[in-house]
């Protein structure tokens, strides 16, 4: 390797990056109470793991990052082993995202500065919202953690490693893609009854109806239907996230009218418009009903994640696929 010396000036942007992940970061930190690393001490850790890359780059030797990773964790661990906090924390956090924002520094070097700076922005979050994380999760019951783990299996798991490719008569089944709606299916269930639960029937509703209409109208409409069947209490708040979700479905179709025939977009408006107020007057007539229950109409269901009801319809939907 050529270790032609130069003036290595159009390598700033790449450290002026990584100290403004250590700034964003660091500013969070400099927030807490008896802090070990503060503003500083962040951003010229991400200074450091910028120049451990150069450098590793330069000598091909990776010993150079996990010596300084090493290092930092270390020196942070020794310094909270000597002035433990007051309140009992033994300041885990801290280290984890100093080795983190060292770790990101490194990869801002090696051409990763846009993954780089989004993953700072999610620590800085998961940093700033510490008190809310903690209110959430002392808040789930084990129902809820059940179908969490349920659907992260669904989704992260199964889905994965299913074929995408088509078998059967004609080619017409792919599993990804039936398993794709018993996905659909559980996630709409599962964001609807947290919806319901932490924001209220009136603006969850709204804000699973949107949603839905987003994902699959045929998903939110099946999931709610059945809500408002084993609870009558549970029909206005379904009947308003049903017109929402189908609502939707017509400005996305305006939408893609627009863009693909625009000839014919003052024609489909006019029809689609129509229904749209209509719509939008049923749905205020349902929110009405919602604003006027004395309780919260939230479905009684042990299984937010409706498993078999997804699986049942990843079996139709395959037969649809089929016939």
């Amino acid at each position: 390797m050529s270790m032609t010396p130069d003036s290595g000036i159009e390598h700033l942007q790449l450290f002026a990056t990584s100290l403004g992940i250590g700034l964003l970061i660091g500013l969070e930190r400099e927030r807490q109470q008896d802090i070990k690393a503060g503003l500083r001490t962040f951003a010229l850790v991400a200074v450091l793991g910028c120049i451990s890359g150069l450098l590793t780059e330069r000598i091909a030797s990776t010993w150079i990052i996990a010596a300084g990773l090493f290092s930092i964790a270390a020196m942070m661990t020794a310094v909270h082993l000597a002035d433990p906090q007051d309140n009992g924390d033994p300041g885990t956090t801290s280290i984890v995202a100093l080795m983190l924002t060292y770790t990101l520094g490194a990869a801002v070097w090696f051409g990763y500065s846009t993954l780089a700076v989004i993953l700072a922005i999610a620590t800085t979050l998961l940093l700033f919202f510490k008190q809310e994380l903690h209110g959430f999760s002392k808040a789930l019951t084990p129902t809820d953690l059940r179908s969490i783990l349920q659907f992260g299996v669904l989704s992260l798991v199964i889905l994965p490693i299913l074929p995408d490719q088509n078998f059967g008569p004609y080619q017409t089944l792919n599993p990804q893609q039936i398993w794709w709606m018993v996905v659909l299916v559980s996630g709409v269930s599962l964001a609807g009854y947290a919806a319901l639960r932490f924001f209220g029937a009136r603006h969850g509703a709204t804000l699973v109806g949107l949603l839905g209409g987003l994902v699959s109208s045929t998903a939110t409409t099946m999931v709610f239907s059945r809500h408002a069947r084993a609870d009558v209490a549970m029909a206005p708040t379904a009947a308003s996230v049903i017109l929402l979700a189908n609502l939707v479905v017509m400005v996305r179709l305006s939408l893609v009218c627009l863009v693909l025939a625009p000839t014919l977009f003052l024609s489909l408006a006019t029809v689609l418009g129509c229904a749209l107020l209509g719509g939008l007057v049923a749905v205020g007539w349902a929110h009405r009903g919602i604003g006027v229950a004395t309780a919260l109409p939230l479905p009684e269901v042990t299984n937010p994640t409706e498993l078999k009801t997804a699986l049942g319809f990843g079996a139709i939907y395959a037969v649809v696929l089929l016939v």
